[in-house]
């Protein structure tokens, strides 16, 4: 997973204005676990999900990686019991 980081393309927005009335469309859009589409032209470019979706979808994953492997819970275990060197 690779994040895009809007603030690092602040540059490509004619004020900070413009830059906010971006970011308030997508916060609109994702309201109530929204998954906007968002295209340009015919092209699909990604969907956008809301922190919580987000959240949810990464619980279910890992719920489901660890029941299809759970040796990976001993993995783990082990891993929390070493100790940590600053």
């Amino acid at each position: 997973m690779s994040a895009l980081i809007l603030n690092d393309y602040k540059d490509l927005f004619k004020n900070e204005a413009s830059y906010d009335a971006l970011i308030r469309v997508f916060h609109d859009a994702m309201a109530n676990h929204g998954m906007p589409i968002v295209v340009s032209g015919k092209e699909v470019l990604f969907t956008a999900i809301s922190p919580e979706a987000t959240q949810d979808m990464l619980r279910d994953r890992i719920v489901r990686r660890l029941a299809e492997k759970p040796a990976l819970l001993d993995a783990i275990a082990r891993g929390l019991e070493e100790e940590v060197v600053d």
